[in-house]
């Protein structure tokens, strides 16, 4: 007969009941019953072990080490408690006793799989990525199905950048276990980093329905929202990570970014503040919080904001690029010009601060035309070169066939590249050419929307990565693309460097050679560009006849006034240009001005003199020629309609050199007020004397400082000529090439059709 069956012991079966009572997650109820196991037997290791498992998960680390160490006490060669004992470590930090812990368990019993993943993760968090992948490699082989494990080696797989072997590791642990938060959020984490962001949405849309819970789940679903612009529901992503984790630092600084989005800047100030108070030492946070006082015109506490975060991290490329940025603004251009260097150095791979660099530099008065051009051509030759551009085109080479023209900007709107741009893309034939526009402009207006309408075309592309958005311009089939933006910011040159477009040409947002092996063109006219000057370009030079610029006035424009001398009894000069331009040069000549013409005043205008610490800055400047500060009236920023309204306090316009007015020059002449230049030979100095030859006045155009001084001095002498011009400027500036949209569209076209004609053959 056989043994009747043992009936197991009283003890046995409390501890069985222990067991199902922690599996079951009712913890409080476990630790009571292994507690009464305790008193039962004080030295049973098994009781002292589970007891310090449930410290562990209870938060109390020390309570929890302790009682695994007296398991480990009874039981010394017990492989489950030296890995229970190394999670403990390893989460308190003290990875390498952690590692010693997890060693000890798998030389114990080296089938115990729990062990072989942890120490994988341990060596994961020390770097030894490669030894961690073979522990997670030897968890598996003992059982295929850990899910956990394979998910951990998929976290590895996209450390060592194998992100297509990490994607399979982590579907695997989703085959294994669907309901593994982690490995969907893995998954998402690895198709961001493939920009393939809606399969990612997916995937953290699962991991938060798997566990709402998780913060950090929340927060990446809001930074894939924030990249793909819907920038509302990632502000509730990240709304909905810090309530569950208050103090969750990138969560906090991004929620800024996205308020800065909606253009709601005084909220995304204070969740940067909140950003640093969470953490006083987040150099992101304190140069976002510069970003948005740079903007509001509070330079002081801007610098402030740059130079902490610089100081926190003093290898942060963006800070400088920053910094550099908000100095350039100021005109302090060397110190500007260092900080972009420095940017350059940390991170020698980023095109922004390398264009940026090359925007100062065409401020500097003191850089001449062949350094100039050959900093242009050293960014060309580090960013322009890209692996993967295209070189084949299946474009029908039928020379008189419609082009699909592509205009790229984000400056679609209220804008210097929107005013001169609207009424030429308005009158464009689209039986000869259709303009296709990819626009990256986040904050549209009424501009915008008529630009739109009159667009054969349009794309929204904020979202698209260069590659991207390189893609989605070779499947439409364009033939000529247009950059908007040269060197400026938010520029797609990055796009451009890939050439997706057979003929690519730069055009209006730019007005020096953008370095660009793969820019095939650039559109400029006669006065800007002379005969000559063609050497300083990478591109060919291919001059509209009567001007690259066609101005539309704003339909708000206010009207024309007579000269404010007439009642002020003293002639008023204004400025409204970027300081950036002003350089001392150009403060001496205005200085002597101020002091040819007794009495007169002039007005200076730009957004960085709502700082009082500029507005002293410049008072200093002038007063180093002697004119007294009650001479010069400071302005900072305003609505663009009553900045238009603001020539109204202005008898006479003058204009900065070497880096001349563009869109300032034109609306000074639209406001009926004469405006005096003095063209170099670089394009961004002759701009003013392009406009003003269209209009035939060149009698305000200059041939050096002294005959400057003249023409303003003449100008300020003569009220009565300068009430006439008043009543006239606006009508003959109407009827000039430089308001001619029909007649600029067809010289574009004309110009666009010779490129195409030389492609096609």
């Amino acid at each position: 007969m056989d043994d009747p069956p043992e009936t197991p012991s009283a003890h046995t079966r409390d501890a069985e009941g222990a067991m199902s009572l922690y599996r079951s997650g009712r913890l409080a109820d476990a630790e009571q019953a292994y507690r009464h196991l305790l008193d039962q037997d004080a030295d049973n290791a098994d009781s002292l072990h589970m007891l310090g498992v449930i410290a562990w998960r209870r938060g109390a680390a020390d309570d929890a080490k302790s009682l695994i160490e007296q398991a480990l006490r009874q039981e010394p060669q017990n492989a489950r408690y030296y890995n229970s004992r190394g999670i403990v470590l390893a989460n308190q930090g003290q990875l390498e006793d952690a590692l010693s812990c997890f060693e000890q368990a798998i030389g114990l019993d080296s089938d115990l799989v729990e062990a072989h993943n942890n120490y994988g993760n341990v060596l994961k968090s020390l770097g030894r990525l490669e030894a961690a992948l073979v522990a997670y490699d030897t968890a598996i082989e003992s059982r295929p199905g850990y899910a956990e494990a394979h998910c951990n080696r998929g976290g590895v797989l996209e450390a060592l950048s194998r992100p297509d072997d990490a994607l399979a590791a982590y579907d695997e642990a989703v085959r294994i276990d669907p309901r593994s938060a982690s490995a969907h959020n893995g998954r998402g984490n690895v198709l961001v980093g493939r920009d393939n962001l809606k399969a990612a949405l997916v995937a953290y849309d699962t991991t938060i329905e798997l566990r709402p819970e998780g913060a950090k789940a929340h927060y990446n679903r809001g930074n894939v929202l924030k990249a793909l612009g819907r920038f509302a529901e990632a502000l509730t992503a990240y709304d909905r990570s810090l309530r569950i984790d208050g103090e969750f630092i990138d969560a906090q600084n991004n929620y800024g970014t996205v308020l800065e989005s909606l253009d709601r800047p005084d909220e995304a100030l204070a969740a940067y503040d909140r950003a640093i108070r969470i953490d006083p030492n987040c150099a992101k946070a304190h140069n976002n919080r510069g970003n948005i006082l740079r903007d509001q015109g509070r330079l002081k506490d801007a610098l402030a904001a740059f130079e902490t975060s610089i100081q926190l991290d003093p290898d942060s490329a963006i800070a400088h690029n920053n910094l550099g940025t908000l100095l350039k603004d100021q005109g302090r251009l060397d110190a500007a010009l260092a900080h972009f260097e420095k940017a350059i150095r940390i991170d020698p791979n980023s095109s922004k601060p390398h264009s940026n660099y090359l925007m100062c530099l065409t401020c500097d008065p003191e850089q001449d035309d062949d350094a100039l051009f050959q900093a242009h051509k050293r960014w060309g030759e580090r960013h322009g070169r890209p692996h993967g551009a295209f070189t084949c085109y299946e474009n029908s080479r039928t020379v008189n066939k419609t082009l699909r023209v592509g205009l790229v900007s984000e400056e679609f709107g209220r804008t210097p590249t929107g005013w001169f741009l609207e009424s030429v893309l308005c009158e464009l034939n689209d039986k000869t050419v259709q303009a296709i526009c990819y626009s990256d402009r986040l904050l549209e207006d009424a501009l915008t929307d008529r630009l739109r309408s009159c667009a054969f075309a349009w794309h929204s592309t904020s979202t698209l990565t260069d590659a991207k958005l390189a893609e989605s311009i070779r499947a439409d089939g364009i033939d000529i693309l247009i950059d908007l933006s040269g060197h400026a910011g938010g520029n797609r040159l990055g796009c451009f460097a890939l050439k997706p477009a057979p003929v690519q040409v730069s055009w209006i947002g730019y007005h020096e050679t953008t370095g660009l092996p793969a820019m095939d063109y650039i559109l400029m006219d006669p006065v800007v560009v002379p005969i000559g000057a063609e050497r300083w370009f990478t591109e060919t030079v291919v001059r509209l006849p009567h001007s690259r610029f066609c101005y539309t006035p704003p339909e708000y424009s206010p009207v024309v006034v007579d000269p404010p001398a007439i009642a002020n009894g003293h002639m008023t000069f204004g400025s409204f240009n970027n300081l950036a331009k002003v350089n001392p040069e150009v403060i001496r000549v205005w200085a002597r001005i101020l002091t040819e013409v007794p009495g007169s005043r002039l007005i200076l205008k730009w957004t960085t003199l709502d700082d009082s610490e500029e507005c002293k800055r410049m008072e200093n400047a002038f007063a180093d020629f002697g004119i007294e500060s009650d001479r010069i009236d400071m302005r900072g920023r305003s609505r663009h309609h009553r900045l238009l309204a603001e020539y109204g306090d202005v008898d006479i316009a003058l204009d900065p050199f070497p880096y001349c007015g563009g869109l300032t020059s034109c609306e000074a002449l639209w406001m009926g007020v004469p405006i005096v230049t003095l063209p170099h030979t670089r394009p961004v100095s002759r701009m003013t004397t392009a406009f003003l030859t269209a209009m035939q006045k060149t009698e305000w155009i200059a041939e050096s400082t002294a005959d400057y001084i003249r023409i303003a001095t003449e100008l300020a002498s003569d009220l009565d000529g300068l009430t006439v011009q008043r009543c006239e400027q606006r009508e003959s500036m109407r009827v000039s090439p430089l308001c001619d949209g029909a007649r600029a569209a067809r010289d574009l076209e004309a110009a666009l059709r010779l490129m195409w004609r030389r492609w096609c053959a």
